[in-house]
This record gives structure tokens, sequence and C-alpha cells, in this order.
């Protein structure tokens, strides 16, 4: 999930995303992509679990998987908070 997040141009599609579903020829020409490049991004982040494809007539809008994001925030802030307390004690 975080290799899946890691990539300039997925985290670029997130950020996309966290305003609204958008079908992939939306995101292509938003992203000055050219729509072939688009599915390989689109499907590793749905494998992921990052986001959901819904079928909408001919198209398929993406849509964040917002239970999935937040609970990678927890996580992320938990691991933060974690490391703060380590370096905490090691500089003591």
């Amino acid at each position: 999930m975080l290799s899946a997040m890691g990539d300039p141009v997925r985290q670029r599609i997130l950020e996309m995303l966290s305003r609204g579903r958008q079908p992939a020829g939306t995101i292509a020409r938003t992203l000055d992509m050219k729509p072939p490049a688009v599915p390989h991004h689109l499907r590793k982040l749905r494998e992921a679990g990052l986001i959901v494809g819904i079928r909408n007539g001919n198209e398929i809008l993406y849509r964040l998987n917002v239970t999935v994001i937040k609970e990678v925030s927890i996580y992320l802030g938990e691991l933060a908070h974690s490391l703060q307390r380590t370096e905490g004690k090691r500089r003591q």
C-alpha cells in the first residue's frame, strides 16, 4: 500500500480524487498524461485498496476508499508518535 502511495503520479491522482470522483480520461487530462499511462497507475492504487472504481454507464468513476485512507493515516500517525518517543528516549 505504501509502495503504491510512494509514486509521485499516484500521489497526484490520490490528491485529485480527494476532491471527488473522476473518470480516467479526466485524470489523464488534468495531470497532462497520455491516456494509456493512467490505467497502470489506477490499477496499482486499486490493488492497494486505496481507490474504488464505480461503473457509471460507459465509464468508470474512481474515488478514494476513505476507510482505507483513514486507516493508513491513523497507522502513520501512531508510527510517527512511536518514533518521536523513541527519539526522545535516545536523547536522554
